[in-house]
């Protein structure tokens, strides 16, 4: 009778074991994935989490679209909600994660029907543009101030930093008071020879707005230069 209940006991503990082994190695506690061709934003950019343990840069896991919250739970774990998926207990220790522009990632299957794995490298993803930037209200460093002869109006070119990335931003429309403000030494060029938080570029910030034109029939965001940040 002893050496019955010591087996049962031996296997529970082994069974405790295996399962929690399984939850320390796996990347995710729960994932749901929705329809992964369906994008809910105007924006042409995606994230793309992967798995970094793996080779060729890393194995394809799924994509989300901007309006992902990604919500860090402080214990090495992310929790993923999106329309396209809903992942508990992502292991940050595997798991990264970055944005790229919008494409479609087809899954491609053996003779047996199951899914063949797709690396990261073999995917010829494509780092987010200039243009494929989420054309909202941002803060912005004025780049150059110049003279469309076309249009006889004064452009503008900033630099914006999206997601720790600098893009320049060129052919920004500028408002009167922000010209005025330029003219009369109110806005400065980015200098790039000192940092962004230096004094020597306080007067550099911008904030830059994007209007929706309809001209000859095709729809265009245009960005325009408002006004003066005081840093």
């Amino acid at each position: 009778m002893k050496i019955k209940i010591c087996l049962v006991i031996g296997v529970i503990l082994l069974l405790g074991v295996a399962a929690c082994s399984s939850i320390l190695v796996s990347p995710f506690h729960s994932m749901v994935l929705a329809d992964q061709q369906y994008n809910t934003t105007e924006t042409n950019i995606m994230i793309v989490f992967y798995d970094t343990s793996k080779p060729n840069g890393g194995l394809y896991l799924f994509w989300c679209d901007l309006s992902t919250e990604i919500i860090d739970n402080g214990d090495g774990t992310w929790d993923i909600s999106s329309p396209q998926v809903q992942a508990t207990g992502v292991n940050q220790a595997i798991i990264a994660y970055a944005y790229f522009q919008f494409q479609d990632i087809s899954p491609e299957y053996d003779e047996d029907g199951l899914a063949l794995p797709l690396y990261m490298d073999d995917l010829n993803l494509q780092p987010p543009s200039a243009e494929s930037l989420p054309a909202s209200l941002h803060l912005a460093a004025l780049k150059e101030v110049g003279w469309n002869v076309v249009n006889d109006c004064p452009e503008a070119s900033v630099y914006r930093m999206w997601m720790g990335d600098v893009y320049v931003i060129e052919g920004c429309y500028v408002s009167q008071a922000a010209y005025d403000y330029y003219v009369a030494g109110d806005i400065q060029v980015y200098d790039p020879g000192y940092s962004w938080q230096a004094p020597e570029n306080d007067d550099c910030f911008v904030l830059v707005y994007f209007i929706t034109e309809t001209l000859f029939t095709t729809e265009m965001m245009i960005p325009v230069v408002i006004d003066k940040v005081i840093k």
